[in-house]
């Protein structure tokens, strides 16, 4: 795909919308927010960490997050070819981010089953 840049206005209205997505769990953009916070990283640092440039992560941010199983690879291939990025850096942030999505929710979990089994010994007294 030849490289298509962005006017500054495209860009700053597409960079909206990715923030928007950042919270929805069928974007890429989901992931590489959680990436960032983990990893302390910022977003200049993540596109060069990619090798993709803002309009790149941009890019990768409004795309679908990759499904599990045999399309992973195949997924995250298209959204990096799409981007401009280095696909063999792209695989280890996403999945980075989906570990550190995985321990969140079982933190959670478990915080909620001890808060359930207090409540319960309370309610017993």
């Amino acid at each position: 795909m030849a490289e298509q840049h962005w006017s500054i206005d495209t860009l700053a209205r597409l960079g909206r919308a990715a923030e928007r997505v950042s919270d929805n769990r069928f974007f890429l953009g989901h992931l590489l927010g959680l990436y960032r916070e983990v990893s302390g990283t910022d977003e200049d640092g993540l596109a060069a960490e990619l090798g993709c440039g803002r309009e790149g992560l941009v890019r990768l941010a409004l795309c679908r997050a990759p499904r599990e199983g045999a399309h992973f690879r195949a997924d995250l291939a298209r959204a990096a070819a799409h981007a401009g990025a280095h696909l063999d850096r792209l695989i280890p942030v996403v999945r980075r981010a989906q570990a550190a999505e995985a321990l969140r929710a079982a933190a959670g979990a478990g915080f909620l089953a001890a808060a359930r089994d207090a409540d319960e010994r309370e309610t017993e007294r």
